[in-house]
């Protein structure tokens, strides 16, 4: 049987940098504790709520302080908004939802009265029924399958020679992996029965690769914490860190009543989304503090009496973090269409937006295009914080974001990647599970 790891360490495998559509690669590396349990992540955000108002938009009429001000501001509401997208789905793994690493557990399900894998009785429980596949399969849509190790075990024990054999003949997960490289991400195709909203059958909702499973953190730390120090440590001061990884996820929200041209509509909104998410130099290296998040987001605004399609937005949007001159800087961008089919919501639009700012830093740089044309600008620099008689909002010599390591010159926004906002199929992700 296991032994308990003496330290916890997260699952070692990489993620295309900036992309959700390429399988993830290995180098080989030193010996690797494996954690006896996945806990999933229930957020994966990286917070721009430094610069973030309640309400903000586009209006400006000239470059007044005001008018940049909330264009500034405008950076931390599409970053609120992209990891509400990002977060929501992952509310499915709510109420502490873990399973063991275990070669032999390929299928769990969790109901009201308990969960189980492959028929093995683990703790848990969920009012909404979900139930897990863990087989390998292809979610990006290019033809290959992701290389997981097909189980809740980062071990594919048919290919290495010490994972250890019970006596009927089934293999033990190891504590610890002899190099990274025998490390192997692990998928999850995830059915749910929303019994709380009346479903009666489980309905597809989220499409999964874990390349590094999230890891225990003190408040207020940065650095993955051993097994003895989860231990030892008071359940209140542990956070997690969510790991690396990507996943799609799809849902619809049915019978919204909307104000358009053409009057109240009842409208459903069915949205697909595709995350690359990365924290995990943030928990190995603190003094590097990178954090990302890479959403790509498909909307559909469809009539619910006859499901006729009233609109189509597109946007992809980049939120990420690091630790530049001892302060952390902060980048926001987001890529956003609008068709409007029918001009019921006012008509055609499209977003581009850069920016940059350090999260206790006095500058602000960015770029930003609209359809509105309100404002229109390139690489401008202006105040973050107040000086003087100088609001915040006020442009500024462009040397002053180059002093704080935050201009925006050269950097373009990642444009919206179609493939990366697509559901699996049903050939690869059936409709429902067959256990």
């Amino acid at each position: 049987m296991r032994s308990q790891p003496k330290t916890l360490f997260p699952l070692t495998l990489l993620i295309l940098t900036g992309s959700c559509t390429a399988n993830p690669g290995v180098s080989p590396g030193p010996p690797a504790e494996i954690p006896l349990t996945i806990a999933f992540a229930t957020k994966v955000s990286v917070d721009a709520s430094e610069v973030k108002t309640p309400s903000a938009s586009l209006s400006a009429k000239a470059y007044t302080a005001d008018q940049i001000k909330t264009t500034i501001q405008l950076g931390g509401d599409l970053a609120a908004s992209v990891n509400s997208f990002a977060d929501v789905v992952l509310a499915v793994f709510s109420n502490n939802i873990k399973v063991p690493t275990n070669p032999n557990f390929t299928q769990c399900q969790f109901d009201s009265t308990g969960a189980s894998c492959n028929g093995t009785s683990i703790s848990g429980s969920k009012i909404n029924p979900i139930k897990m596949d863990f087989a390998d399969f292809d979610l990006d849509g290019d033809g290959t399958k992701e290389g997981c190790s097909g189980s809740t075990c980062p071990i594919n024990c048919n290919s290495v020679d010490y994972c250890e054999t019970n006596a009927d003949g089934t293999f033990e997960c190891p504590t610890e992996a002899q190099s990274t490289s025998d490390l192997k991400p692990i998928c999850v195709r995830l059915w749910v029965k929303s019994v709380d909203t009346g479903a009666t059958d489980f309905a597809r909702l989220l499409a999964m690769r874990l390349d590094r499973i999230p890891c225990t953190v003190t408040s207020g730390s940065t650095t993955c914490l051993s097994q003895t120090d989860i231990d030892a440590t008071a359940t209140s001061d542990r956070v997690q860190n969510p790991g690396r990884g990507a996943y799609r996820a799809t849902f619809t929200s049915a019978n919204q009543q909307e104000n358009t041209s053409l009057g109240v509509a009842t409208v459903d909104n069915a949205r697909t989304v595709g995350v690359a998410y990365d924290h995990m130099d943030a928990a190995t290296t603190p003094d590097v503090n990178k954090k990302s998040i890479d959403v790509n987001l498909k909307e559909l605004k469809k009539l619910s009496s006859t499901q006729a399609l009233l609109a189509t937005t597109k946007t992809r949007s980049v939120v990420s973090q690091e630790t530049v001159s001892s302060s952390v800087r902060k980048t926001v961008m987001e890529d956003n269409t609008f068709q409007d089919i029918y001009t019921a919501f006012g008509g055609n639009s499209f977003l581009e937006y850069v920016s940059r700012f350090l999260e206790n830093g006095n500058y602000w740089s960015g770029t930003v295009h609209s359809s509105a044309g309100d404002i229109e600008f390139t690489s401008l620099c202006s105040r973050l914080t107040a000086s003087g008689s100088d609001p915040i909002g006020t442009e500024v010599a462009q040397s002053f974001c180059t002093g704080d390591g935050v201009d925006v010159t050269g950097v373009s926004r990642p444009t919206y990647q179609e493939s990366a906002a697509t559901f699996p199929s049903t050939t690869v992700f059936p409709a429902a599970p067959t256990f």
